[in-house]
C-alpha cells in the first residue's frame, strides 16, 4: 500500500458520518453509489 493510499484512509473526513465502518477503507455513504455507477457504466457498455 502507498504512503498516499494510508494518508487518504486515515483523513478525518473519511471518517464522519454515521456510516463510517473502520473495517473497510471507504464509509457505506461513498463505496455503494460507486458500485450503483460502476454496475449501470457495465449495463451500457455490454449490448
Amino acid at each position: 500500500m502507498t504512503s498516499l493510499h494510508q494518508k487518504l484512509i486515515k483523513r478525518p473526513a473519511l471518517k464522519r458520518g454515521s456510516h463510517y465502518s473502520p473495517s473497510s477503507s471507504f464509509p457505506a455513504n461513498i463505496a455503494a453509489p460507486v458500485e450503483a455507477l460502476k454496475h449501470e457504466l457495465e449495463r451500457r457498455i455490454k449490448p
